[in-house]
């Protein structure tokens, strides 16, 4: 079969899926009209007020799941007595209220159901031809390969709208998920296993959706929405994606690519996906790592000597990437023009080096003349220069990048302390004289700066062991 015909038969599957969603999304509205028409006007508009607020209340971890059970008991048994025609009260009232006839089930004729079919099929294969026209041209590499690349595309549109309105992995999404998978993993079987284009891939279908706002998977979050710590049991699939992400940073930086367009293009793909993968790597580590307190925060990764590993690597390729600029001129030219892909690469590297640092702190094994120590300072300059892209964003970006660049401050005092070098992070001091209050003496942590303390130790036992080795 050939691949044109291939994608051709996914464009079917992506309407077939599409007119599954518009039924059931049809025959819901239609049952809460036919639950609701029994109902009293001013208890109904309660319960509409009610479950908008524990919806909201939900979504910030403001009522347990005992709490939803509670309000669906106390709708069922409100809707009940309060229908308009009673007939008993419990039996007769359930099958009054909430057993629909047949025919709501029944939303067209056979007829308006291939006709809504064929039209739905006319626009998307409309919308597939234009992505054809645009990937299968010879521009690119690998033409069968992107024949699915347009249809996906397709797809990705759709799924892009609902994730914009619920979130990236929402339930509801998985069906559109997974005919994706099924598309990339028809696609990328095409293109040979040492050429990098599948990282391109997987960031334009998967990751670009949670990218594109630093959204972390809601079970990353905590109760209120931080992104710092993880609700307990972490979800497996969430430490898979940030396994899957490191692996697709690994290719863009060190693997070749043989489509020109992606080549050019995975220069502006990779910082967004660095940072991303900042903003969510100490949450998601490993799942078998989630404590009941401190779970994936910085206070439990600092207790993992090996989870450094991934971020050091990172900061190589980063560096690679970018010394690489200037040979792909279009790349290039785009990047100087948008100072926010300038500071994606600086303030992802300087995050990698804070909680690479701020690890080598809890572990004793902080040491002034540490490269990676060294190169925060070029960074942490151009970061604070006058000609900054810092200064070339909105208020409330540059907002957000400081904060983000303060993750160092940490570092920045201890290395000062320690080392005798210059700050490079203005001190908050009310931060450090909390952390200071009470030097840690158990192997715990309560505030970031309590990692002064294992730095000093760490360096004082080092020193004492080269005392001890030179008077041997």
């Amino acid at each position: 079969m050939s691949s044109f015909l291939g994608a051709f038969l996914f464009v079917v599957l992506i309407v077939i899926t599409l007119m599954i969603y518009i039924y059931v999304a049809t025959v819901v509205v239609r049952y809460t009209l036919f639950v609701f028409r029994y109902i009293n006007p001013k208890v109904r508009n309660l319960i509409i007020i009610m479950f908008l607020l524990v919806t909201i209340f939900q979504l910030v971890g403001l009522i347990p799941a005992a709490g939803i059970v509670w309000f669906v008991i106390w709708m069922i048994y409100i809707l009940i007595k309060n229908r308009k025609s009673p007939k008993g009260w419990f039996i007769n009232g359930v099958k009054d209220v909430f057993v629909p006839p047949k025919s709501m089930f029944i939303v067209g004729t056979k007829r308006t159901v291939m006709l809504f079919f064929v039209g739905l099929l006319m626009i998307n294969s409309a919308y597939w031809i234009k992505e054809r026209y645009e990937w299968v041209n010879e521009k690119h590499a690998y033409l069968d390969a992107k024949e699915y690349y347009a249809v996906g595309n397709v797809l990705l549109f759709y799924r892009a709208v609902l994730a914009s309105v619920l979130s990236p992995e929402n339930d509801l999404l998985r069906p559109m998920e997974w005919l994706q998978r099924a598309i990339v993993a028809k696609g990328t079987s095409l293109i040979p296993t040492n050429d990098a284009e599948p990282a391109m891939w997987n960031y334009r279908f998967f990751w670009y959706l949670y990218a594109r706002k630093t959204h972390l998977p809601t079970q990353a979050l905590n109760p209120l929405g931080k992104l710092v710590t993880i609700v307990v049991p972490l979800k497996p699939w969430i430490a898979q994606m940030w396994d899957n992400m490191y692996k697709g940073l690994d290719d863009l930086a060190n693997k070749p690519m043989k489509d020109k367009v992606f080549e050019e293009e995975k220069y502006l793909a990779y910082p967004l996906l660095d940072m991303y993968f900042d903003e969510g790597y100490i949450p998601a580590y490993y799942s078998t790592k989630a404590e009941p307190d401190g779970g994936g925060s910085l206070y439990n990764f600092v207790k993992y000597k090996d989870a450094i590993i991934p971020l050091v690597n990172i900061v190589k390729w980063s560096e690679k990437m970018q010394s690489e600029w200037k040979s792909h001129p279009e790349a290039y030219k785009k990047i100087q023009a948008n100072p926010r892909l300038q500071l994606a690469y600086q303030v992802a590297i300087q995050l990698h080096l804070a909680a690479i640092l701020d690890n080598k702190m809890y572990q004793g094994t902080f040491r002034c003349d540490d490269p990676l120590l060294l190169k925060v300072y070029p960074y942490s300059e151009a970061f604070n220069a006058k000609d900054s892209p810092l200064y070339k964003v909105s208020e409330e970006e540059q907002w957000i990048y400081t904060v983000a660049n303060r993750q160092l401050e940490t570092v920045s005092y201890t290395a000062n302390k320690l080392c005798g070098y210059k700050k490079f992070v203005k001190d908050d001091v009310e931060f450090w004289n909390e952390g200071h209050k009470d030097e840690p003496l158990d192997g715990n942590i309560s505030n970031p700066s309590q990692l002064f303390f294992y730095a000093k130790r760490g360096i004082e036992q080092a020193n004492k062991q080269k005392q001890k080795s030179q008077g041997e």
